[in-house]
């Protein structure tokens, strides 16, 4: 079966997951080297050529994300503080962007990377594969509270002057050379990616996005970003990295999520 290389992860599963539930359903045994063999009676591979096939139109036909690997920004003493900031944004600086382009603070998280869990079987082996990062997780932080500090202020474009994102970074206030932030961040990336979870492009950036525009309005940041070089908006505790769902949220209008793995 013609399937391109960089598909072949997502067919093989976390573990063999995927291929394993593929076989034992279909019967037809599935061998994975250069390309895809499907051996067995012609029912047996005919079913397992459309499981194949589903598993291939998923990823290439740009069906949305599901989730995402989140480290949320709880503290309500920092959602105060970046809400006071974005009305300032809107008043003195981008008057003409509408306040619906404004990220709801109890949204507030940094992204790891996004996923696409098609169905409650990939959902449990995300949340399993996440929790059994939690030793790893732990060494990093040495058993210490990831506190991070906000600050700093750019626009996700290149260029400034027809900007549509503005985010402000993260770091770990308690780094001494290496970040515990972007260590933690890169090893549940990685693992997530050998597994067959991802399939973005985009290379990690963390960041706390503040404002997006809803529309496909584009606006000049650089009087903002010159005028806020040194913004600093607090620390806060990350408790937890979460598998966030996309448009689900709670009572607190955070993003819910179906699994989590808790930091010190």
């Amino acid at each position: 079966m013609p399937v391109a290389q960089e598909l072949f992860k997502f067919i093989i599963g976390v573990k063999g997951a995927t291929i394993k539930r593929i076989q034992s359903e279909t019967k037809a045994r599935i061998i994975v080297r250069d390309t895809i063999e499907i051996v067995g009676s012609a029912e047996e591979v005919s079913a397992a050529t459309q499981q194949i096939q589903q598993i291939v139109d998923a990823r290439t036909q740009n069906s949305p994300y599901t989730h995402f690997l989140s480290l949320p920004i709880s503290d309500v003493g920092v959602q105060q503080r970046v809400g006071e900031f974005q009305n300032t944004i809107l008043s003195e600086f981008l008057p003409d962007v509408n306040s619906s382009s404004l990220i709801d603070t109890a949204k507030l998280h940094i992204t790891i990377c996004m996923l696409r869990l098609s169905n409650d079987e990939e959902i449990a082996e995300a949340v399993k594969l996440l929790q059994s990062l939690q030793a790893e997780v732990d060494d990093i932080l040495c058993g210490q509270p990831l506190v991070i500090k906000l600050g700093g202020l750019a626009v996700m474009e290149a260029d400034q002057e027809r900007a549509r994102v503005i985010y402000t970074g993260a770091y770990d206030s308690g780094a001494e050379g290496d970040d515990r932030l972007v260590q933690v961040c890169n090893v549940v990336r990685g693992v997530f990616d050998k597994a067959g979870f991802i399939d973005e492009k985009r290379e990690l950036r963390i960041h706390v996005t503040v404002l997006k525009s809803s529309t496909r309005l584009r606006f000049n940041a650089t009087q903002l970003l010159n005028s806020h070089e040194d913004l600093s908006l607090g620390t806060c505790h990350i408790g937890c990295i979460e598998i966030a769902r996309r448009f689900r949220y709670t009572e607190s209008g955070a993003y819910d999520n179906d699994g989590s793995l808790p930091l010190p």
